[in-house]
């Protein structure tokens, strides 16, 4: 593999004074809901016991971020030499004393083994104190041991060593001096946050670019919280990018607002190609079009707008609930504004499963597209598609 081989799909900004760990929730935002939580893994800033609490009481089981070991200095004996018994409450010394621990109200705790040290032969190897040995229990001492116990797993440290290094390599690819190194190029945290970014999403589409089935990029803004965040400075200068690039912009168009960014970014970036996906979702089986039938006739103004016609089934409990008749007049008025030259088949495969499934919701489609000429069908099954895409495929 390649420094340019694997994906960044988030960055953020912090302070340059917090701790390294402080970029875990924004780094994982988007992963808060998910049923199915991601591996995490990170070097040592992130193997403290705060953070992997954190990361435990969110949900994510498998978490691969190495806890420094507790060595002594010049060579004595570290924590790591004594055995820990939070179930005893005891701890251990290499010379085989036992003292019990005394934890304190925030559940920390200290064992001191002044009573044993003063004849122990073991004691210049373990303590220079004259109060003798003293060993700190953290309040997660639990969570600490239980990190320290997987990572001795050669499983565990297979994965480990065979990740990291491609992680430090993409940091390295990223931070690279053409983009002015590790140093911030600008001034206040927001713009800092907004030039990362950039120079993530730049790095990222200078790798796919080079990928022979890279054909465009589709963000699914409808289930982000903000609905106007296509609209944000640190998006629209990764769209900039895509319109230098000549890479289309899939736009999972499902509110009345995401449909009124559309002329915004047409004005913004008037060379980006910039696909509707589903004709925005309109109202399956209702009388009332609006406010969808004139967004979309404003958004077909732009001549560098297109539309995928797929996924037109109800939202809701019963996604079941629709005719061909009722998606007909849908589909015909969306050749009205567009023409079929600018409008494609999409299959919404694996959607459209729950809506009757890949046979009948494509069927319907198929059935409603004779309603046209040879050329315009063709253009509807696949000439626009190529075209757009830059597939260089003939259409069926």
């Amino acid at each position: 593999m390649g420094p340019g081989s694997e994906i960044i799909d988030e960055v953020t900004v912090t302070a340059g004074n917090v701790h390294d760990a402080a970029a875990v929730d924004d780094l994982l935002a988007g992963h808060a809901d998910d049923e199915h939580k991601p591996t995490v893994m990170g070097d040592c800033a992130y193997g403290n016991a705060d953070t992997l609490a954190k990361l435990a009481d969110a949900g994510y089981d498998d978490v691969k971020a190495r806890v420094a070991p507790a060595r002594g200095r010049d060579g004595r004996y570290g924590k790591d030499d004594f055995d820990v018994d939070l179930h005893a409450s005891t701890v251990t010394c290499p010379a085989g004393h036992v003292v019990d621990i005394r934890f304190g109200k925030d559940g920390s705790g200290r064992a001191g083994f002044d009573g044993h040290c003063g004849g122990c032969p073991l004691r210049a190897a373990c303590t220079t104190s004259t109060d003798g040995r003293t060993v700190t229990v953290h309040p997660r001492e639990a969570v600490l041991q239980a990190h320290k116990a997987a990572q001795a797993d050669p499983a565990w440290q297979d994965a480990y060593t065979g990740t990291r290094p491609k992680v430090e390599r993409k940091i390295a690819h990223y931070v690279r001096v053409a983009w002015g190194g590790r140093k911030a190029r600008v001034r206040g945290k927001e713009r800092v946050a907004t030039d990362v970014d950039t120079r993530a999403a730049a790095v990222m589409l200078e790798e796919l670019l080079a990928r022979e089935h890279f054909v465009g990029v589709r963000n699914l803004i409808h289930v982000r919280p903000d609905a106007d965040w296509v609209l944000s400075a640190t998006v629209d200068t990764s769209l900039g990018l895509l319109e230098h690039a000549e890479i289309p912009f899939d736009l999972v168009s499902v509110l009345p607002r995401h449909l009124e960014h559309v002329a915004v970014l047409c004005e913004r970036h008037p060379g980006l190609r910039i696909v509707i996906d589903h004709l925005s979702k309109p109202p399956i089986g209702r009388s009332d079009r609006e406010p969808w039938a004139s967004l979309l006739a404003q958004a077909a103004e732009f001549p560098n707008v297109y539309a995928k016609v797929s996924g037109l089934y109800p939202g809701g409990d019963d996604p079941r609930r629709w005719s061909v008749e009722d998606i007909r007049p849908i589909v015909h008025y969306a050749v009205e504004l567009f023409g079929t030259e600018r409008l494609m088949f999409g299959s919404d495969w694996p959607i459209c499963e729950v809506a009757g499934g890949y046979g009948a919701v494509v069927g319907a489609l198929f059935d409603i597209f004779e309603d046209f000429a040879g050329p315009e069908r063709a253009a509807l099954l696949g000439g626009t598609a190529s075209s757009v895409y830059g597939l260089g495929v003939q259409a069926p």
